[in-house]
């Protein structure tokens, strides 16, 4: 981490471990930003875990115990990954609904891109710019502030700089479509959020190269190494293997969190599954996980 200058101004919090600061990075294009800081840490970025579901789950729980909602997470309260049917809500519950300023779509797959959501969520935030390939966009239509996004493609917003990676992933109603994962770069540390997905591709090899992650949100469909799903989503012997991988170059490292989320728990996941990656150092996700850096 580069040297920073940090001026601090506490308030009355009620909580004598916690007050508000201001950092300044000089490696990045901006003045200020807010941040909690405790005793003993400094985070500036935060990953709310709106939702873990994969696509065949049933939607109905959501919001009771044991439920869960689409795949889907908020980045430091205004940047928006993917938006399935119950996110909406899931926005409303933690008063996030009419501050998200980016959404950056990954593909067209229902439990992802819900275009009614969308619409919504553009109505409420008038300023909303939506990110996402040429098939998204298609089917979204005009009125709207988009970005048009290939694999390689870099560019910035709310303090952060994004590129977007190739994902291994079969859309099959749209088959020319290209499907992304997000590489993040935050001014404390980057992270890859990467649903959905199979094996990853070459380019986003190479894109993430150079890059130390500070967390991972990874496709965890499969908890069966030997389901069929397995062509276009992870099992566990995959994301063992790439994690081996990526941290022979530097990618992940001690320090990485590895998040398992798009989780088919009630038909694929069983409790050996679970104990086996938990072992291995990943952490599955849950809706309202927080990931700080």
């Amino acid at each position: 981490m580069l040297p920073v200058l940090l001026l601090q101004y506490t308030q009355n919090t009620g909580n004598p471990d916690f007050c508000f600061s201001i950092l300044f990075r000089p490696e990045f294009e901006y003045s200020s930003g807010l941040f909690f800081q405790s005793k003993d840490h400094l985070f500036m970025s935060e990953l709310l875990i709106l939702g873990t579901a994969g696509g065949r789950h049933e939607y109905s729980l959501f919001g009771q115990p044991g439920g869960s909602g689409n795949s889907s997470a908020l980045l430091n309260g205004t940047i928006l990954f993917d938006i399935g049917p119950t996110i909406l809500r899931a926005l409303e519950i933690y008063n996030a609904e009419k501050s998200v300023k980016e959404l950056l779509v990954t593909h067209s797959h229902w439990d992802h891109c819900d275009f009614d959501s969308i619409r919504k969520l553009a109505g409420l935030n008038p300023e909303l710019c939506i990110s996402a390939n040429a098939s998204v966009l298609q089917q979204l239509g005009d009125g709207f502030n988009t970005r048009l996004l290939v694999p390689g493609q870099s560019f910035s917003a709310q303090n952060c700089k994004f590129t977007a990676l190739p994902a291994n992933h079969a859309i099959r109603d749209f088959p020319d479509e290209e499907p992304l994962h997000y590489l993040c770069e935050t001014p404390d540390g980057d992270f890859l959020y990467a649903l959905d997905g199979a094996w990853m591709m070459t380019l986003a090899k190479r894109l993430l190269e150079n890059h130390h992650l500070q967390a991972i949100v990874w496709d965890a469909t499969c908890g069966d190494d030997n389901d069929w799903r397995m062509f276009e989503h992870n099992t566990p012997g995959m994301l063992l293997i790439m994690r081996d991988a990526l941290r022979e170059i530097g990618v992940i490292q001690d320090d990485t969190r590895l998040i398992l989320s798009h989780l088919a728990k009630f038909q694929l996941w069983n409790p050996q599954a679970e104990q086996r990656m938990s072992d291995n150092g990943f952490e599955f996700a849950f809706d309202g996980m927080k990931i700080s850096w």
